[in-house]
């Protein structure tokens, strides 16, 4: 005789709309204001490439300096930045 083997999923019936998203973006006002402000390096850094006169030390030295802090530095903290408490927290559930 065939006995019907009950796993995980089949025993405990859990609406979707109940499980948290393992894709929710948990991001913080302090996120939104360091991504804020990468992009804005990024726009001065672009301006400042931009300028006419090629060989000027805004162009050649403080241009790439930007970008290249805006890209390593700020736009990745932006994204990865958490609070100490925050890592640790679970979603809580109500019922």
């Amino acid at each position: 005789m065939a006995k019907k083997v009950q796993t995980r999923s089949s025993s405990k019936k859990v609406p979707l709309w109940k499980n948290p998203s393992p894709f929710k973006i948990y991001f913080d006002s302090t996120n939104y204001i360091l991504l804020a402000v990468g992009i804005v390096a990024l726009i001065v850094g672009f301006v400042l490439l931009s300028q006419k006169p090629w060989d000027t030390s805004s162009s050649l030295v403080a241009a790439p300096l930007i970008l290249m802090a805006a890209y390593v530095i700020i736009l990745p903290l932006a994204l990865l930045y958490r609070k100490k408490g925050q890592a640790a927290e679970e979603p809580k559930e109500s019922q």
